[in-house]
């Protein structure tokens, strides 16, 4: 991805507005733009403008509710992502997913290592520290992006629970294994 693109998918979730408009859709399901301001206490049209931007970037899609009557149809939200052969395969699928997991914490501009001695994601120097303090829903929304980054590749590796503020720069992330292949953004804990 061009710098320009990670700049604008950086600055897309540096929004508390933007975070809980995803954090409702992720945890809520689909819903309009009434119920999505309802939820988050945003007026219709600014919560209008956020999801734009989280369209642009590919984190929420609209699609159309058909009631058979003349005008522009209502629009319903969704957070993108997943929904819900052999040991040399699944290892492969899983080094699969932990590539899709880089790429994402690329974007997102989180420095992060993977002990796959312990199964732990360590992420380093949060580009979000400062918005997620008293805002748990900024964390709850990164840990949603990370299951579906994982579920973008079908394979064993599942995000566990997130860990925030282990050490004063430190937030870790436990990946378990499955035999199943798929995951689902809608297990937050």
């Amino acid at each position: 991805m061009p710098a320009r693109g990670l700049r604008t998918y950086y600055k897309t979730l540096d929004s508390l507005s933007r975070i809980n408009l995803l954090h409702a859709l992720q945890t809520r399901g689909a819903l309009t733009v009434d119920e999505l301001a309802q939820a988050t206490g945003l007026h219709p049209n600014t919560a209008r403008e956020h999801l734009h931007r989280l369209i642009a970037v590919g984190l929420v899609r609209a699609e159309p509710i058909l009631r058979g009557v003349r005008g522009r149809p209502v629009l319903r939200y969704r957070a993108s992502g997943a929904t819900t052969g052999g040991e040399r395969g699944r290892e492969a699928r899983a080094a699969q997913q932990l590539a899709a997991l880089d790429g994402h914490l690329a974007r997102c501009g989180f420095t992060a290592a993977i002990d796959r001695g312990t199964s732990r994601l360590t992420l380093r120097d949060c580009p979000f520290a400062a918005l997620s303090e008293g805002n748990p829903q900024v964390c709850e929304v990164h840990r949603a992006l990370i299951a579906d980054a994982l579920a973008a590749s079908p394979g064993p590796v599942r995000a566990g629970r997130l860990q925030r503020l282990v050490t004063e720069h430190e937030c870790t992330l436990e990946l378990t294994r499955t035999p199943e292949s798929t995951t689902s953004s809608g297990e937050v804990p």
